[in-house]
C-alpha cells in the first residue's frame, strides 16, 4: 500500500511537470504566431548613411576623433624615413594596432568627405592608413624632424593619436562649411 501511494505521488508530480512544460510550450508557440510589431530603437549614435552625399560627416569625424582620443596616452608615433611611412610603438603593439585601425578608417573618410581638398600625393595613396599619415604630415607637419641623407621630408609625428584627434576635429569643421 505504501509503495502504491508513493508511486501515485510520483506519477502525479510527473504529470504536473509534463503539463507545465506543455503549457510553457503552448505559450511560446502562441507568442511566435503573433505578428511582430516593430518599434523604433533608440540608438546612441545616429545611423550611418549609405549614400555618400547624405552622410553625417560631422558625426563620422567626431567618431574618429573619439577613437583617437581614447588612445592619446599611448606612445604610438608615425615614422617617415626614406620615402616610406610606418606606424610604430616602442612598447605597446596592441595599442599600435588600434591606432592603425583608427587611421585606416580616418584615411577612408578623407577620400569622400566634403570640404577637404587632397593633394595628388595624398589621393594617390592606395592604402587608407597611409593616406591618413601623409595627410597629417602635409596638414599638421612633422613634430620631430631628422636629417637622413640631406632630406627634409624625414621625421616623426609623435603623439600620433593626439595629432590625429585634432585633425579629425578640423576635418569635421571643414565638412560643416560645405
Amino acid at each position: 500500500m505504501l509503495v502504491s501511494v508513493a508511486l501515485a505521488v510520483f506519477v502525479g508530480k510527473l504529470v504536473g511537470a509534463i503539463c507545465g512544460i506543455v503549457g510553457v510550450a503552448v505559450i511560446v508557440w502562441a507568442q511566435l504566431q503573433k505578428p511582430k510589431s516593430v518599434e523604433p530603437v533608440s540608438l546612441a549614435r545616429s545611423r550611418r548613411s549609405e549614400n555618400v552625399t547624405t552622410r553625417d560627416w560631422i558625426g563620422e569625424w567626431g567618431e574618429s576623433r573619439r577613437d583617437f582620443n581614447q588612445l592619446e596616452q599611448s606612445d604610438v608615433f608615425a615614422e617617415f624615413v626614406g620615402g616610406t611611412c610606418a606606424i610604430r610603438s616602442d612598447h605597446m603593439p596592441l595599442v599600435r594596432d588600434q591606432v592603425a585601425a583608427a587611421s585606416e578608417l580616418a584615411g577612408s573618410r578623407l577620400f569622400h568627405s566634403p570640404g577637404i581638398t587632397l593633394s595628388h600625393a595624398i589621393q594617390s595613396q592606395t592604402e587608407h592608413w597611409k593616406r591618413w599619415l601623409y595627410f597629417l604630415k602635409e596638414t599638421e607637419g612633422l613634430n620631430r624632424k631628422v636629417s637622413v641623407r640631406g632630406s627634409d621630408d624625414d621625421g616623426y609625428i609623435e603623439g600620433l593619436a593626439h595629432v590625429s584627434a585634432l585633425a579629425c576635429q578640423k576635418c569635421a569643421a571643414k565638412s560643416l562649411s560645405v
